[in-house]
């Protein structure tokens, strides 16, 4: 039986709590910002991530000496859930964890824009 990815546990948790913290956010009303808390916790997560995989990395290096598909699998895997966690900071300035009303409509279009390339991202990242 394998075991999933190592680094697929940060990005599920990192997007649940961007649905968490957009939740809270509605039901907070207006004044409230909790972008800055999704861009310390994404960037916590992809830290963790990122010495997971190099952890293995240097595991399996030791034991066997030589790098499999599913190693080099990990790492694209860790390299688009960088870009993942980039896309929700970028987010985080541009209106995540606002309300809807108090954004321009600037603020609108980025957050649209780098929210569908967030999403593309998840993609490839779960299925290393």
């Amino acid at each position: 039986m394998s075991s999933p990815p190592p680094n697929r546990t940060p990005v599920i948790q990192h997007f649940a709590v961007t649905m968490l913290l957009q939740k809270r956010t509605a039901a907070a009303g207006a004044g409230t910002n909790y972008g800055e808390v999704v861009s310390v916790v994404s960037c916590f997560l992809l830290v963790v991530s990122g010495l997971v995989v190099l952890a293995r990395l240097a595991v399996k290096w030791s034991v066997s000496k030589r790098a499999n598909a599913d190693d080099i699998l990990s790492l694209a895997s860790l390299i688009t859930n960088i870009g993942a966690g980039v896309a929700v900071t970028v987010v985080g300035r541009h209106g995540l964890g606002r309300d809807a009303p108090t954004l321009q409509n600037a603020e609108l279009r980025i957050f649209e824009k780098v929210t569908l390339a967030s999403r593309l991202l998840e993609i490839p990242a779960r299925s290393g």
